[in-house]
């Protein structure tokens, strides 16, 4: 099965999934996860120094 995962899968496609933010930017967050706008895998970056937004 990991095989087949690792051969039908293209690596850009899991980054492109994650979405980082650092602290300042989680209580945006709450919103929107309660009313399911965000979806993929989401990342508190505690030692984050720049913004990044969030889609």
């Amino acid at each position: 099965m990991w095989q087949w995962i690792a051969i039908a899968l293209p690596l850009e496609k899991p980054d492109a999934m994650i979405q980082v933010a650092n602290l300042v930017e989680v209580p945006a967050w709450d919103g929107k996860l309660l009313k399911g706008r965000i979806k993929g895998r989401n990342v508190v970056d505690v030692n984050a120094k720049h913004h990044q937004r969030i889609s």
